[in-house]
């Protein structure tokens, strides 16, 4: 893949992510597809990624989220991510950063991996 086709990629799967539509974020992953986070076992398939989701938009309202393509080899993009959210609960506002690679299978998400910190925005400011 080159560093274009995966800025192209990315872009999409940025603006699918910021509709917050279930149905159109498990599009973009394989059947078989896995999210890696360092605080959470392994999600695997398309139905566990669903719920994996829906439980963490449960409580998101007001979000926003820009990722850049930062590098890329063979079929892994490695992507810088800014989000911002509130809570629908609290109302708190949100900031989160991270790093992610993603491995890339016949123009889906095989393989997600993330590592983020994610802060109220006034902890932010302290």
């Amino acid at each position: 893949m080159s560093f274009a086709e995966a800025i192209r990629f990315i872009k999409e799967v940025e603006s699918v992510f910021r509709t917050m539509d279930l149905q159109s974020i498990v599009g973009l992953f394989t059947e078989s597809a896995s999210i890696k986070l360092p605080f959470a076992p392994a999600v695997v398939g398309r139905k566990s990624i669903a719920e994996f989701f829906r439980a963490r938009y449960a409580d998101i309202t007001h979000y926003s989220l820009d990722k850049e393509v930062v590098a890329v080899h063979e079929n892994r993009i490695a992507v810088k991510l800014q989000a911002q959210w509130r809570s629908a609960a609290t109302g708190a506002l949100h900031r989160s950063s991270a790093m992610e690679v993603l491995t890339v299978e016949v123009g889906r998400i095989a393989v997600w991996e993330m590592v983020s910190v994610s802060q109220a925005a006034e902890e932010v400011r302290a």
